[in-house]
This record gives structure tokens, C-alpha cells and sequence, in this order.
């Protein structure tokens, strides 16, 4: 076979694969809904605040699943100038959440998040 066939043979085959995965995406449901209903996720919501209940900036949020669900391990988002931070969209289970910044002592929470509601968490966190 000369070079020719063979690239053309290469691209064809290149092709079907990627329109067999493209397929394959569009028929097969997503991974949390195989098998049962889909399931509606919950989100939460927070604010930090120091202890004269000033809001607090720069405060790292970092939130880790303790039940089993995939995916969500150690997502860390900053507090907003007036103190606040979500997590939209989060699975149904426990998590622990954990509020630092420099100066400050650490806090963590434990939540719930539950279909299609909005856990609300508060932290107060006192200077080092």
C-alpha cells in the first residue's frame, strides 16, 4: 500500500472513532443518573464575618465530600469583599467545610446539602 492509502485509511479510521465516541456521548445517560431518576443537587451558601461581625475577604472556603461522591475533593474558592462564597450545584451528602485566612484561627462546619435546596453556613472567625 503506498503512503497515500495509507493516510487516507489513517484519517477514515481517525473519523469513525471520533464520530462512534460522539455517538456514545449523545445515547448513554450521564453517570449519576444510569439506572435511576436524575437527581437534583442542592448548593451552599455562606458568609464569614470577624468577631465585630465585620465581613471578612480573602478567606479561603475549602470543602471536602465525607460521604462517598465522586468529584468533589478539596474545591477552595475565596470569600468575596462582603464575606460570602457558594457552591452551587453540589450532589446530595455531607460535607466539611473549612474557613482560614492568615491571622485568623480555622474554623470547620459540617452541612448537609440536599436536593434542590440551599444549605446556609456562617462563620465567625476570631484573631490568631
Amino acid at each position: 500500500m503506498n503512503k497515500s492509502k495509507s493516510w487516507i485509511l489513517l484519517i477514515i479510521g481517525v473519523a469513525l472513532g471520533l464520530g462512534v465516541f460522539a455517538l456514545s456521548k449523545l445515547c448513554v445517560p450521564p453517570y449519576h443518573a444510569a439506572g435511576k431518576a436524575s437527581v437534583e443537587n442542592g448548593r451552599i451558601e455562606g458568609r464569614v464575618t470577624t468577631a465585630d461581625h465585620r465581613p471578612l475577604a480573602e478567606v479561603v472556603i475549602v470543602i471536602t465530600a465525607t460521604t462517598s461522591r465522586e468529584g468533589i475533593r478539596d474545591i477552595a474558592p475565596i470569600t468575596n469583599e462582603a464575606g460570602e462564597f457558594s457552591f452551587p450545584d453540589l450532589p446530595p451528602g455531607e460535607y466539611t467545610l473549612q474557613a482560614s485566612r492568615p491571622g485568623f484561627q480555622t474554623q470547620k462546619r459540617n452541612v448537609t446539602v440536599v436536593a434542590d435546596k440551599t444549605a446556609k453556613v456562617e462563620f465567625v472567625l476570631p484573631k490568631n
